[in-house]
């Protein structure tokens, strides 16, 4: 699939498939934040791993401080330097990132996920953070104000809040796009 054919409802659509695909494994693990995270970021074929595939991209982990970024072969740049710029050493580097992406069980300090992806360069911004289904239009609202004064172009920040529950032994997902005059709700 062709990355720009990827739009935000798109994305969300994928993530809740393949979280409703480990449901059961992501709701007993839930009260865990290390061992949820893991399942979410850092296990062998893990969530981030699994809709990487979906989208047909590849994933890095822990690049500079994202929790993950998505890309496409094409945006590798592996060089040596022509007049030594950079030493003899080959690096891994990307010329450009497709989405970057942050995960925050920690509601409190998704805040500080937000104003990270400001600060990213990327097409698209994701995080994924957990609040009481009933408030997360409020907290959507509340990340907006962070944007409020930003000049350049409207960011391209879509936030996934997960809300478990308890008693049906499931989680849902709400999605919204982060616009400087408020949030929109993205449905699928």
């Amino acid at each position: 699939m062709d990355f720009y054919k990827v739009t935000n409802q798109y994305f969300f659509k994928i993530w809740k498939k393949v979280c409703k695909e480990d449901e059961e494994n992501l709701f007993k693990i839930f009260d865990s934040k290390s061992d949820y995270t893991n399942f979410i970021l850092k296990k062998d074929n893990c969530i981030i791993d699994k809709i990487a595939e979906e989208l047909k991209l590849k994933i890095y982990k822990e690049y500079y401080h994202t929790d993950a970024v998505f890309y496409e072969q094409k945006d590798i740049f592996v060089s040596k330097s022509k007049y030594n710029t950079w030493g003899t050493r080959e690096d891994f580097c990307l010329k450009q990132i497709k989405i970057a992406f942050e995960h925050e069980n920690n509601f409190q300090t998704a805040y500080q996920e937000v104003i990270h992806l400001l600060t990213t360069n990327a097409d698209k911004k994701i995080l994924v953070t957990y609040a009481k289904k009933e408030n997360t239009k409020n907290h959507a609202e509340d990340f907006c104000k962070i944007i409020e004064g930003i000049k350049n172009n409207e960011p391209k920040i879509l936030v996934i809040f997960g809300s478990i529950i308890k008693d049906e032994k499931k989680l849902e997902w709400k999605c919204y796009e982060l616009r400087k005059n408020g949030p929109k709700e993205i449905f699928v």
